[in-house]
């Protein structure tokens, strides 16, 4: 299996494991260049449920079922402009960049939250009005929930619950109104 597509799959695993998800659902329809794929390893799926709140113990109430749901993977090229991209309630933006350096960057509005992760899967948050949020413009393109994005290094997956982004050992972050949270190990 090529690289991208072990992220990608890792990805989707993460979005239900770290609380990415309140039952999301796939549109009936995929978008063009977009592939769904298992959110769980061997026909199980991870879900969360809706009254539980993120947490640095292991996620958003997980829980393990036998059937799988797919999350709709789109090349970050089609899910965002220049590498950024936003929620659908528009309080949370990510951007991924290769150039100048490789990393992912995802900031909350409301509360004011910022993180920053590198290639390894370590990352610097940052809370208050001490963080230099920056405002994405206005064409910026929203990631659906259920749906996740990335490149050769990193994937985020959008969820009712905020993004979670990791890199392909499944190491990470979620970030939401509640806060910033370590995912994988």
């Amino acid at each position: 299996m090529p690289h991208l597509t072990s992220v990608l799959v890792l990805a989707a695993v993460l979005a239900g494991a770290a609380g990415c998800g309140h039952g999301s659902s796939t549109p009936s329809s995929l978008p063009p260049n977009s592939t769904p794929y298992p959110t769980g390893p061997s026909g199980s799926s991870t879900t969360t449920g809706p009254n539980s709140p993120i947490g640095p113990t292991g996620g958003a109430g997980t829980t393990t079922t036998s059937t799988t749901t797919p999350v709709v993977v789109l090349p970050l090229a089609d899910a965002a402009s220049n590498g950024t991209f936003l929620s659908p309630t528009r309080n949370l933006a990510c951007m991924i960049a290769e150039t100048p350096a490789s990393m992912v960057r995802c900031a909350s509005f409301s509360p004011p939250l910022l993180v920053t992760m590198t290639p390894d899967g370590s990352f610097t948050p940052c809370s208050g009005n001490a963080c230099e949020l920056g405002n994405p413009a206005v064409e910026t393109k929203v990631l659906p929930y259920g749906a996740a994005t990335g490149d050769r290094t990193f994937t985020c997956a959008s969820s009712t619950a905020g993004f979670t982004c990791t890199i392909a050992t499944g190491k990470g972050f979620a970030i939401s109104r509640s806060g910033i949270v370590p995912v994988g190990s």
